[in-house]
């Protein structure tokens, strides 16, 4: 038993830390999107896809966007709402984002100076951005808690 302790204690460590990475680097993503430059943009499509992995019975609702922009006189293509957007719990989280954004308006579309082509809809720091890093720091504590447990016994 108390190797499957201390495998446990492991794998919620390093998930832990996978998790906090990835919410960081999307965290970052958000916080630097705030010197975007604003350009003139429009909606092409505005849609909610319902993903399915196989063999789950839960839905997720992900609002999907592909929209025009000029930068320099140039016309570009995007697809991004923010950086690590990946899904709604609801019908109506999504349809928060594809009412905001219907087919056809014209919209600012949010542009890094440094790169043109990277581009989104919604800049900023976001819900999903801060429940990322949480989530890993409750992992690494719960392992740490794991690993207590497995000391005492010895």
């Amino acid at each position: 038993m108390k190797k499957m302790d201390v495998m446990m204690a492991v794998i919620f460590f390093v998930g832990g830390l996978v998790a906090t990475g990835f919410g960081l680097v999307d965290a970052w993503s958000g916080l630097k999107s705030y010197g975007w430059e604003e350009n003139p943009g429009v909606i092409l499509s505005s849609k909610i896809h319902t993903p399915r992995a196989a063999g789950h019975r839960s839905e997720v609702y992900q609002a999907e966007f592909h929209y025009r922009y000029q930068v320099e006189g140039y016309t570009l293509t995007g697809n991004i709402l923010y950086p690590g957007y990946e899904s709604n719990n609801t019908p109506e989280g999504a349809e928060k984002w594809t009412h905001r954004f219907p087919v056809g308006n014209n919209v600012p579309i949010y542009v890094n100076p440094d790169n043109r082509r990277e581009s989104m809809l919604a800049p900023g720091l976001h819900l999903e951005h801060l429940l990322k890093p949480f989530s890993g720091i409750a992992m690494v504590c719960m392992s740490l808690f794991l690993f207590s447990g497995v000391r005492r016994r010895r």
